[in-house]
């Protein structure tokens, strides 16, 4: 519903949402790969085929989301949502934190592969598969909620 009441909220700049957008969509690509690659049995023990290419995949996935996260808590994307919507300020404050815990996970599993650990990296990459999903989730409709939803003004 469209509030006259209200002054019309801007939206944010096309370049760096669709970059935000992107990224996502590249992240989850990777994620999926490997998944695939890891096998669909998250508590088998037995190394996967291919173990050189997939530490290498790995290690470029680590590469690639140190690399989005510092762009995120760089470009201010999320400090500009929460200009436009304050009230999420709280939840954008936990999204941050969020991604200390998503680089610790990841380091783990890279140092669990690196020794061979097979079921601990099934296990652990699961998990972290879940979590970064949720995180991005959240990420994505903070976003979307703070340029598109109507605050009203209480008519």
């Amino acid at each position: 519903m469209i509030d006259s009441q209200s002054p019309p909220r801007s939206v944010p700049e096309a370049e760096p949402w669709h970059s935000f957008q992107a990224e996502h969509a590249t992240l989850s690509i990777h994620v999926e790969h490997l998944e695939a690659r890891l096998g669909p049995d998250p508590g088998a023990g037995t190394a996967p085929a291919g173990v050189d290419e997939l530490l290498s995949s790995l290690e470029a996935f680590r590469e690639q989301l140190l690399a989005h996260l510092s762009a995120e808590e760089q470009d201010g994307l999320l400090e500009r949502a929460v200009e436009e919507a304050p009230h999420f300020d709280h939840r954008a404050r936990g999204l941050r934190g969020e991604h200390d815990v998503l680089r610790e996970l990841l380091e783990t599993l890279v140092g669990e592969a690196a020794a061979g650990r097979w079921q601990r990296v099934r296990v652990g990459f699961a998990e972290f598969c879940e979590t970064l999903r949720d995180h991005e989730a959240a990420e994505n409709e903070l976003m979307q909620r703070a340029y598109l939803e109507d605050v009203g003004a209480g008519d």
